[in-house]
């Protein structure tokens, strides 16, 4: 017999303590809002906010011990927010790109320039958000030679690329010979950013073969590429902008 997925089993045991479990026949649409499930308004939903959900929906605990699990705000915790919130746990919350740089298009398009990033560490690329919470970022690699493959780090910095670490991420990138393509890095847990402020998204890694793709604008579209912030090449700014996405929690 195949196992049940762990949200539905986890849903079912939640319906069964409103006293049927073929409510949760009905967990098939999810809620529509903010990150259902994030009690602590942190970006990301865990076991603790899981159990508080289900003691909520159970009428053990008080809505007010997290207003977040309602995501709909009807004023109780139904089974579909629960296995909203299930998911959110699962998958992290939903996110959506808050500030991005993917080069010129049309008449200012120009040959990009990619470098390697070991070569020329500190590199990176300053952003300012708009929203509070960073999920994660993307930004567009290529390798150049075999394998074709190696490891990355990203870590984000506050003022400059020698401020203060933030959060960091790894992952082992992989391409088909000589392509690029985005590649994406999620924190462990979302990291609080001040709106407004200047962040810098720095790259590391050993294997010579990874290069960042950068560009910049060209006059009369768009001289000044991304305008909320610089490339930073062997830690200093240049007049190129680095391929990136930050992915900010809704």
């Amino acid at each position: 017999m195949t196992p049940a997925p762990a949200s539905t089993g986890f849903a079912a045991r939640a319906a069964a303590g409103f006293g049927g479990a073929l409510l949760a026949l009905s967990l098939v649409a999810a809620p529509v809002g903010a990150c259902s499930g994030d009690c602590a308004s942190r970006g990301a939903v865990g076991v603790t906010d899981l159990v508080l959900a289900v003691s909520i929906a159970l009428g053990e605990s008080a809505l007010d011990r997290c207003v977040a699990a309602d995501a709909d705000g009807d004023g109780r915790v139904s089974v579909g927010e629960l296995v909203a919130a299930v998911g959110h746990a699962l998958d992290g919350c939903p996110t959506v790109i808050d500030q991005r740089w993917e080069g010129p298009v049309g008449p200012c398009d120009k040959p990009s320039i990619i470098y390697q990033i070991r070569a020329h560490q500190p590199i990176g690329q300053e952003f300012t958000p708009t929203h509070p919470l960073l999920a994660g970022a993307e930004v567009y690699l290529r390798a150049s030679a075999p394998p074709y493959e190696g490891s990355v780090s990203m870590l984000v910095h506050e003022d400059t690329i020698d401020g203060a670490v933030l959060g960091s991420a790894t992952r082992f990138a992989t391409f088909p010979p000589s392509a690029a393509g985005w590649q994406r890095f999620l924190f462990p847990t979302p990291l609080p950013l001040e709106p407004g402020r200047r962040y810098v998204i720095e790259l590391t890694a050993e294997d010579a073969v990874l290069m960042w793709l950068t560009d910049q604008g060209a006059p009369p579209c768009d001289p000044d590429g991304y305008r909320g912030g610089q490339g930073i090449l062997l830690g200093q700014p240049f007049d190129n902008d680095a391929y990136f996405r930050t992915l900010a929690v809704e």
